[in-house]
């Protein structure tokens, strides 16, 4: 049965301009591969060798534009006839096409029309190819739980092909789905699996993006020499290979890291270098990273006016093909030029930006949903590897088949036996089961009804305060005219703190997980707000955010509100001149608030009715809390802990 495909037919008479210009100009070659390829293609007159001689030079496509790419489908697809493998192997590279230039929902409807139609005559790496493909365009298009689910079964059908260099691929495209939702542990956990699997460096050279993505992984690990180790190898194997994409990619990743280093010379080579590289191949998608990569370094070397530009030229284009974490990397470019460029109000609507962003991201592929994946691919493994046992038993029962049926003899006489007994025990363990549901129940409800009190006890003794103060303002404001400018400027003040009292509060509730960075950012942000009063005080951020833990609404407005009454009390009782807070998580978090004032002494540091809050607070959730103070010295309180004590 003969396979219909959409011909997508460019204009006829861009055709034959590009015929009178040279099917094959110098301006179009970029590899060894396929000047050979052409020089093959000009000395054949076979029609179907012409083909196939196309279809080979859109397998380079790694190494020109997406135009080019379009300009040697078209040849292939208007002028020859072809098999219905050929048409088939050539709608894939119009999908690759429509996935460079940013057509996701067009290339995914593209690929599943491709593999419906896929006949079980064509060789199955073409269905694997396709399904390849479609990953990519699910993952540029920020559908990582889906890409994540596509690369299982893509997976699956590679383990069962023993298709070593599709399972390589699967690797890759799992590694990439993880990094793009900042799952850098997880995403490092595939890639090596992929690394460790061959030793074969044809195969390798092939997937250089199990390299490069693997040095941006660790690159935003703050591993440093894994990093560089993984990136070098990749730009090795892209050289190897010719695959100029990877080597702009694995240039651009070692330009990042140089600029973390300060080796600005490195990396403003390394960048010149992928730019120059990348005019020839385009690809918007790469293209947004390049620019965050430039805006971070224009940020660092306190050219501003360079980096916002750029950074804002990067989020427009991420927002026309709906990237969001390509988004989220350049509004923090962004947030960087700002903050060197003293724009405090810009600062904090671009942090505030990354928190509503992140938010988005999270909700969309949230840890719960990409577990169930992961489970759903080891069960299918453990079927498959089932199925196959079953399939061996089968063959083997020919020669076993008296021995089978004395074991199932057997077997009904024991199952005969001891049915009274199996049937005595299912009661039992019935009726144990619904006693636990009952006490798991009953359990539940006691903790939700904890939760709320807990809440409730919050919101009464935060915005209660505020309240009061309101009510006393308007009573004053009613009592006494002469001061009710004073008394008005009091009102203000208690209607904002009460106002931002209550969406922080909203913020905490709505979400049933929030992630340590929600924190991070969601704090900068007060801190940005609140320090506008104080612009004689100097505030610094510091993280290293190992492994991004996850805390429940409760425990995280408790945090909240513990490093709001620190920062307060420091503003209010040390005189500093400067604040620094820390933010550190991996298997455990931590939080340290300095600063460089007045000191006291720790003796009797319990006794202040905002550190006894503080104290409540850290013992109601299980965490530690430490605090040094010295006269003239300055103080330092650390809170720490983890999600689950």
């Amino acid at each position: 049965m003969k396979i219909a495909f959409t011909m997508h037919k460019p204009v006829i008479k861009y055709i034959f301009l590009l015929f009178l210009c040279g099917i094959f100009s110098p301006a179009v070659s970029q590899t060894k591969r396929i000047e050979s390829l052409r020089t093959l293609y000009q000395s054949t007159t076979d029609k179907s060798k012409q083909v196939d001689l196309l279809i080979q030079i859109c397998e380079q496509h790694n190494s020109f534009s997406p135009d080019t790419l379009l300009y040697y489908y078209s040849i292939a697809k208007n002028t020859f006839p072809q098999t219905q493998l050929q048409s088939y192997q050539l709608e894939n590279f119009y999908l690759i096409y429509m996935i460079k230039v940013g057509e996701g929902e067009k290339a995914v409807e593209l690929s599943d029309s491709l593999l419906k139609n896929y006949q079980a005559t064509f060789p199955k790496k073409y269905y694997m190819e396709i399904l390849n493909n479609k990953i990519a365009g699910l993952i540029r298009k920020n559908e990582s739980k889906a890409a994540i689910e596509n690369s299982f079964v893509l997976l699956n059908i590679a383990e069962k092909e023993k298709d070593t260099l599709f399972i390589l691929k699967s690797y890759t495209l799992l590694g990439w789905a993880n990094m793009e939702i900042e799952k850098y542990t997880d995403a490092t956990k595939w890639l090596n699996k992929g690394i460790s699997l061959t030793t074969n460096e044809k195969l390798l050279r092939s997937v250089p993006a199990l390299f490069s993505n693997n040095a941006s992984c660790y690159n935003n690990l703050s591993k440093d020499d894994s990093a560089l180790y993984f990136v070098n190898k990749a730009l090795y194997f892209a050289k190897q290979s010719e695959h100029l994409a990877a080597v702009c990619n694995a240039l651009n990743i070692r330009a990042s890291i140089n600029i973390k280093k300060d080796y600005f010379a490195f990396a403003e080579s390394d960048m010149n270098e992928a730019l120059a590289v990348r005019e020839k191949i385009g690809d918007p998608f790469y293209i947004i990273a390049d620019m965050g990569t430039l805006a971070t370094y224009y940020a660092m070397r306190k050219m501003p006016e360079k980096g916002i530009p750029i950074s804002m030229k990067g989020i427009d284009l991420a927002r026309k093909t709906k990237n969001i974490p390509r988004m989220i990397y350049l509004y923090q470019t962004l947030a960087e030029n700002y903050k060197v460029s003293n724009m405090q109000n810009e600062y904090a609507d671009a942090l505030t930006k990354i928190i509503d962003l992140k938010d988005t991201l999270y909700q969309e592929n949230s840890e719960d949903a990409l577990a169930v994946l992961q489970t759903r691919y080891e069960v299918q493994k453990k079927e498959n590897i089932i199925l196959q046992q079953k399939l061996k038993i089968e063959r083997n029962n020919y020669y076993l088949a008296g021995s089978t049926i004395v074991f199932i003899l057997v077997s009904l006489l024991i199952i005969l036996l001891y049915r009274n007994y199996r049937h005595v025990q299912k009661i039992k363990l019935e009726n144990l089961l619904q006693e636990q549901k009952i006490l798991s129940r009953e359990a539940v409800i006691k903790a939700e009804e904890a939760e709320r009190k807990r809440i409730a006890a919050d919101l009464h003794d935060n915005l209660g305060s505020y309240a009061a103060a309101i009510s006393s303002n308007t009573k004053s404001i009613k009592e006494s005219p002469a001061a009710s400018a004073a008394t008005i400027i009091q009102l203000e003040e208690n209607a904002q703190n009460m106002v931002t009292q209550l969406s922080d509060t909203i913020w905490v509730l709505k979400n049933e997980q929030l992630p340590f960075t929600s924190l991070c950012d969601r704090f900068k942000v007060w801190m940005q707000r609140l320090m506008r009063n104080y612009p004689e005080i100097k505030y610094n951020f510091n993280e290293e955010i190992i492994h991004d833990l996850i805390f429940s609404p409760s425990r995280m407005l408790h945090l909240f509100l513990i490093m709001k009454e620190c920062v307060t009390n420091s503003l209010k009782h040390s005189q500093a001149k400067e604040i620094t807070i820390n933010f550190y998580s991996d298997t455990e978090w931590k939080i340290e608030i300095a600063d460089n004032g007045k000191g006291f002494d720790t003796s009797n540091y319990l006794r202040g009715s905002g550190i006894e809050n503080i104290r409540h607070r850290v013992e109601e959730c299980n965490w530690r809390i430490e605090l040094e103070s010295k006269k003239e010295s300055g103080t330092k309180i650390r809170i720490s802990g983890n999600t689950t004590n």
